[in-house]
């Protein structure tokens, strides 16, 4: 088992962690947790400043307004093709069409090589830590400091 802190040039703190060694049911701890919100994964619930209340997660049918408000658009195109096609919850049918689309249409892919670089690091990094008692590890930036002036994708926006 192992804990992994990040800290970004920006400051914020990224907790990663990974257990394969204690037995447990199934389960997929997702967790994003930012100074408005907090979003968990399985069951899917939320809590957002201006909301409700942060002593309750919102969940169910009250979160029908929330996917209305904040459904990403290409969720929107495509998510009933990929529900019905299965695989994740349609994700895997999402990504892949995602990358066809980009590949046919001469878009840029929504994950440079930069991006696959720093998630891959995450592992040698943390393998290091542990290695040195715990010493925090410098995380490379492989864009040269380019993430700076990254346009958004279209995508995203």
């Amino acid at each position: 088992m192992n804990t992994s802190l990040i800290k970004t040039h920006l400051g914020r703190t990224i907790m990663v962690q990974w257990d394969t060694a204690n037995p447990r049911p199934y389960s997929r701890r997702n967790l994003i947790q930012g100074t408005h919100g907090v979003f968990a994964g399985f069951p899917t619930r939320l809590a957002l400043e201006g909301r409700g209340s942060y002593h309750e997660w919102t969940q169910g049918d009250a979160m029908r307004e929330v996917y209305d408000e904040f459904e990403h658009p290409l969720w929107k195109r495509i998510g009933e093709a990929a529900t019905r096609a299965g695989g994740h919850g349609g994700m895997d049918y999402a990504m892949t069409f995602r990358i066809l689309e980009c590949l046919r249409n001469g878009l840029p892919l929504d994950q440079n090589v930069y991006e696959g670089a720093s998630w891959s690091a995450v592992r040698p990094l943390s393998a290091w830590s542990v290695a040195n008692h715990g010493q925090p590890a410098r995380f490379p930036d492989f864009t040269r400091g380019m993430w700076q002036r990254t346009k958004p994708l279209g995508i995203v926006t």
